[in-house]
């Protein structure tokens, strides 16, 4: 069964979790959609019987499994796949390895903080060390709360830090070590993010956009606006993401203007922006593209706008939906 099979799938429609002996053999017979709830929800000795089997499987496998376990939890909040995600933290093939840290996004445990942390100094593939930062910033922002010892935050903002100073290191993997401290007060992320902007690296000045946002700090907002006016789609999109994040009312107008661009990346973000900054000129925007998608019976669309009017609404606006010049 494809991921977007599995996407559609209503919660009484999902196939109905097969005991191990028959997760043991779909795994076998490389029968993905029984094999997939079989390994959701699995106690201590059922993951040792399962070991045997998963460590012998082809690594194209194990891959397809980890990516179906991401869209299958998506779909339905009861299936759990951390047990499994965890086993293959050390896989060989550095392609499971980031699978693995995307099914376990939604460990917020300490233990796994501490995992994330090892991986982005230690893994010898970038692209993992990567995934395990993305899931760092998560960390970050839960440090902020309170909701993680200060201790742990300290230990993966020094693991940040040095990734960032070390020019010797791609720029993506410095770039992506910026973009996941960010998301906390650490003293050195305002200087960061001016390097990075200053940067003649696009990808550099990319990611100082998205750290403005994740910074919740205003200081940022001219720079934001300057950035909508960017010849470059990634650029503005960033600009448009980070406008939102930052409530930024004076970047409604050209926020506005970027919903005719054509690029259907950007008219989303716009939207989501556009929701998070609320106020009746925000929601005046929002009113004129929910009549547009309607006319043109864009379902996906539809159901964005009317979330971003939803929050939009839930911060206190009116929407005055006869008043569309």
């Amino acid at each position: 069964m494809s991921d977007m099979e599995i996407e559609n799938l209503t919660p009484d429609e999902l196939p109905q979790k097969p005991d191990i002996k028959e997760t043991l053999s779909a795994l076998k017979d490389d029968d993905s959609t029984t094999a997939l709830y079989g390994l959701s929800n699995l106690i201590s000795e059922e993951v040792k019987q399962i070991l045997g089997v998963w460590s012998e499987l082809p690594s194209t496998q194990r891959r397809k499994l980890l990516r179906d376990m991401v869209s299958a939890s998506e779909t339905d909040v009861t299936l759990s796949f951390e047990e499994v995600a965890k086993l293959n933290l050390t896989d060989p093939d550095a392609d499971v390895r980031s699978a693995a840290i995307e099914v376990l996004w939604e460990n917020e445990s300490v233990e796994h903080l501490r995992q994330l942390n090892t991986i982005a100094k230690n893994d010898t593939a970038l692209q993992v060390r990567i995934a395990a930062m993305s899931a760092i910033g998560k960390f970050i922002l839960l440090g902020e709360y309170g909701e993680i010892p200060e201790e742990e935050i300290a230990s993966v903002q020094e693991t940040l830090i040095d990734i960032w100073n070390d020019e010797r290191l791609p720029v993506e993997l410095r770039r992506r070590a910026l973009e996941a401290i960010s998301n906390g007060s650490h003293e050195m992320v305002p200087n960061a993010i001016r390097e990075a902007y200053k940067s003649d690296d696009t990808l550099m000045t990319i990611s100082a956009l998205f750290a403005m946002g994740a910074s919740y700090d205003n200081q940022w907002e001219e720079l934001v606006i300057k950035e909508l006016d960017n010849d470059d789609a990634e650029i503005q999109y960033e600009a448009a993401k980070a406008a939102g994040a930052l409530s930024i009312t004076e970047a409604i107008p050209k926020l506005a203007e970027l919903t005719t661009s054509g690029d259907r990346e950007i008219l989303e973000v716009v939207i989501s922006s556009l929701g998070e900054i609320g106020g009746n000129e925000s929601l005046r925007f929002l009113n004129i593209l929910a009549e547009q998608a309607e006319e043109q019976e864009d379902e996906d669309l539809t159901e964005a706008i009317d979330e971003a009017i939803s929050i939009a609404s839930a911060m206190g606006s009116e929407i005055f939906l006869d008043d569309i010049d």
